[in-house]
């Protein structure tokens, strides 16, 4: 804003400020102008110029009475933030009307030669003119049209009588209107020094206000008894219940605000006693304090699970190796039984370092599945042949395989998907006594998936067995070698299949009652449409039967 307008606002203000002030003094003056008139004419009333004492009495005590219905009328209104001014022209009107009224008690009132009538007529309105200033000094042109019409006819008096006395009188009188005259300017320059100050300290209460606003804390100012005097729109909106802040320190403490924000909040004292309370947003470094403790823990868990399966794959590998080197250091001649033993322990050996191999291309993503049509009857039985071979003389009792004739095939990485009923097959067969039966049952689900059941009559497992099979199988942790004793894996297997799955959008879900057996179902996806357009599918990826990997058949009867 320009200083022109500056200023317009500030002459604006002035006259509002003026106004204010003549209307809560309007009262004052009326009475000490009724008061002054009464004492005055009561000393002239019982003498020659008692009538003219009564009119104009009459006439102060009428205008008293204007003034006073003014008040009236002006008390109880609002001024308005412009203010034209015209009340100030119309009171400056009426002060020189009164002040000429009682300046003419220089010449009604006045008698030559008597110095008593005389010093009651120049203390009078000496008087009058010093309390008229005093009260509307920071109204110059009021005041001073009061006292020009005051003392004028006081000074034509004086200069009349032509006397030493009066000239002397006459002097004095001029002094007290310069004096008064420079108090009412100085009263007035102090009035506009304040209201520049306060239009100062308003724009600053404004910009201090903008930027408690704009700050990204939220800040609520209080008084000594913690009662809310100002807050920002953030703390309003963060605290509907200014009652929790009461507890704050100025140490700060971390709490959460609604349900999604994280905040400091500390209450500090102020220099007048009261309190300021800050909330400071920490919510994102939460969120990454978060982050990290959940990289750290899942990095100590991948730590430990390493710890555990090197742990489980020494025990694996060495009692096999261990019956190797004491066959290689005896000196007996071999036979059948003990070749055998080895062939059996080399297998398994094979075997752990085939599920390694599998499992570690399956977490470092450089498996590439292809998805083709597969056809599920030949998946099933060349994983229950695998299986059988790789559990080899272990198991004696009778694989059955039942496929539902409307299953035919579906969309899958055949290899992969071998692989994983392969494991699924060999844990039932592990965990199945000879006598028991162990089977794979192959439908069409009520939800149109193909779903695949291997189930088994076996020992079955317990629920805190039941839950460490759901956690391998969610990758979350490798079994301990304690927890498979009396089985032949080290988890890996598991892994592979729930690895396998994911990537084929299917489910698994094992059921298991101690004593009753296992029933392990994998539900997959049964067209095309769940992958690819049919002419987009690539060949299946697949391997021979001869593979030395998957053919483990001829590597235990080797």
């Amino acid at each position: 804003m320009d200083a022109a307008g500056d200023e317009a606002i500030l002459q604006a203000e002035l006259r509002r400020q003026q106004t204010l002030l003549l209307t809560q003094q309007l009262p004052v003056m009326a009475i000490v102008n009724a008061l002054n008139a009464l004492l005055v004419s009561s000393l002239f009333l019982f003498g020659t110029k008692a009538l003219l004492a009564g009119v104009w009495l009459a006439i102060m005590i009428a205008s008293s009475a204007l003034q006073m219905m003014s008040w009236f009328n002006l008390r109880k209104r609002v001024v308005p933030q412009t203010v034209s001014g015209k009340g100030l022209r119309r009171a400056e009107i009426s002060s020189a009307v009164i002040g000429l009224l009682w300046g003419l008690t220089a010449f009604f009132f006045w008698r030559s030669g008597d110095f008593f009538s005389q010093t009651i007529v120049i203390v009078v309105l000496g008087g009058m003119a010093a309390g008229v200033v005093s009260l509307l000094a920071p109204i110059p042109t009021v005041s001073r049209a009061m006292l020009i019409s005051i003392l004028t006819p006081l000074g034509l008096r004086l200069v009349w009588e032509g006397q030493p006395i009066h000239w002397v009188i006459l002097a004095l009188l001029a002094v007290l209107c310069f004096a008064l005259i420079k108090g009412a300017e100085r009263s007035h320059r102090h009035m506009i020094e304040l209201i520049r100050s306060a239009g100062a300290m308003r724009g600053v209460q404004a910009d201090l206000a903008d930027a408690i606003e704009a700050t990204s804390d939220a800040i609520g100012h209080f008084d000594a008894g913690l009662h809310l005097i100002a807050a920002n729109t953030r703390f309003n909106e963060w605290f509907p219940d200014v009652s929790v802040v009461a507890c704050d320190s100025a140490e700060g403490h971390v709490r959460a605000v609604a349900a999604d924000r994280w905040v400091v909040s500390k209450l500090l004292p102020t220099s007048r006693g009261g309190f300021v309370s800050v909330h400071t947003d920490i919510t994102d470094l939460k969120q990454r304090e978060d982050q990290i403790q959940a990289a750290r823990l899942s990095a100590e868990e991948a730590s430990r699970a390493k710890s555990a399966f090197i742990e489980q794959v020494g025990v694996t590998l060495r009692a096999p190796m261990e019956e190797v080197v004491a066959y290689l250091g005896s000196n007996d001649s071999a036979n059948e039984e003990r070749r055998a033993e080895i062939a059996s322990h080399a297998v398994r050996v094979l075997e752990t370092v085939s599920d390694i191999a599998d499992i570690s291309t399956i977490d470092s993503q450089s498996y590439e599945y292809r998805f083709a049509f597969a056809n599920v009857r030949a998946i099933v039985e060349w994983s229950a042949k695998a299986a059988a071979a790789r559990f080899g003389k272990r198991r004696t009792a009778n694989l059955q395989v039942n496929i539902h004739e409307e299953i035919a095939d579906l969309v899958c990485d055949e290899r992969a998907l071998k692989r994983s009923l392969m494991h699924l097959i060999v844990n039932a067969l592990e965990n199945t006594p000879d006598d028991k039966d162990v089977g794979v049952d192959v439908r069409k689900a009520h939800d149109g998936q193909v779903e695949v059941c291997v189930w088994d009559f076996g020992s079955g497992f317990e629920p805190d067995h039941l839950a460490q099979i759901q956690d391998l199988l969610d990758g979350a942790q490798v079994a301990h070698a304690h927890d498979l004793q009396g089985s032949h894996g080290i988890g890996l297997g598991l892994r592979i299949v729930s690895q396998v799955l994911q990537r084929h959008r299917a489910s698994l879900k094992i059921l298991s009652e101690p004593t009753l057996g296992t029933f392990a179902y994998v539900k997959l996806p049964y067209r095309a449409s769940i992958f690819a357009a049919q002419d987009a599918l690539e060949p299946a990826n697949d391997i021979d039967q001869s593979t030395p990997r998957l053919d483990l058949a001829s590597v235990a009867s080797a």
